[in-house]
């Protein structure tokens, strides 16, 4: 039995460690968004202004909220978020993590969406 205890253990801590992290969780409405082609003419970044903005980060540039577009479903589904709620005028929430540049450098970087709707 402690040999099988000890072998549990053993897996447990050989498991890679996933962290999920975020600077915050962020609440408004849009008022402004903008596509924005980066320099190399191959990336978009979609800049976000809301109401009420909110830098929990601390990111150098905290005048917009940033969605990187890199080809992936997720920031596709994030910017028709933003797309639904900015046309139909419903709250937005934006979960936040990191700076667009790395560190504490750029504009907060939006990783996740999701819509209050109107009472």
């Amino acid at each position: 039995m402690k040999k099988i205890i000890v072998l549990a253990v053993a897996l447990f801590l050989a498991l890679p460690t996933v962290s999920f992290s975020y600077d915050g969780i962020v609440s408004g409405y849009i008022t402004n968004v903008r596509v924005r082609l980066n320099n190399n003419g191959t990336d978009t970044n979609i800049l976000v202004l809301e109401d009420t903005m909110s830098n929990p980060g601390s990111c150098s540039d905290p005048s917009w909220y940033v969605l990187v577009m890199d080809g992936t479903e997720t920031p596709q589904a994030i910017y028709k978020t933003i797309l639904l709620a900015s046309t139909l005028g419903y709250e937005i929430k934006f979960e936040l993590t990191g700076c667009h540049n790395g560190g504490t450098t750029g504009a907060p970087l939006i990783t996740g969406s999701w819509i209050v709707p109107n009472q």
